[in-house]
């Protein structure tokens, strides 16, 4: 974890070599990512295989049911739900952990027994953040996330904030380039571990 905070801190991420890269693919061989595009991009920078990433882009969490139960499909261990400002955009406060809330029963009820993480909601870019005040609230919604999840009996909250740095952002300050998610994967797999 040190060396994963000293990266985000320099700001270089290290390369994964072709065999690392094949160990953390293997290791999530029994993982499921659903989210939107911000899952996508495990993909687009071939971090992880179609085998492993279920997504909608532009989908928001409550809308999101048909992508989990394509993911479900897979019978994975672990179902990782990674998904970017489009709630911010279309939820309140009180109805942001109702919609997770809905996805988590829908994996408990079909696997019992799989582990169900939930990652925080990244804020947009400050430069994106002083312009759009409706995803400028993304850390309210992120909060109120965190503390449903305390109270789940079924997920987990993963905070990934420590890892966002405003030179990782895409140009559109939502997205994030590949220094982010290689530092992700590495951190789910620590805590897969």
């Amino acid at each position: 974890m040190a060396l994963l905070r000293a990266q985000v801190e320099s700001g270089k991420a290290e390369e994964l070599s072709p065999e690392e890269l094949g160990r953390l693919k293997a290791r999530f061989s029994t993982v499921a990512v659903v989210g939107d595009s911000m899952a996508q991009a495990l993909l687009e920078y071939g971090l992880l295989d179609e085998s492993q990433v279920f997504y909608e882009r532009g989908g928001i969490t409550r809308n999101l049911g048909p992508v989990t139960d394509r993911a479900l499909q897979m019978y994975p261990e672990t179902v990782i739900f990674f998904t970017g400002l489009n709630d911010a955009d279309h939820e309140t406060y009180d109805s942001y952990p109702e919609a997770y809330a809905q996805r988590v029963a829908q994996v408990h009820a079909a696997l019992p027994e799989a582990k169900i993480l939930i990652c925080s909601m990244t804020p947009p870019s400050n430069s994106l953040g002083a312009v759009r005040e409706d995803l400028a609230r993304a850390p309210v919604f992120d909060q109120v996330l965190e503390g449903w999840c305390a109270g789940s009996p079924y997920a987990d909250y993963v905070d990934l904030k420590w890892m966002v740095r405003q030179d990782w952002y895409m140009d559109d300050g939502i997205h994030f380039k590949r220094s982010f998610y290689l530092i992700w994967l590495q951190y789910l797999d620590d805590i897969l571990c």
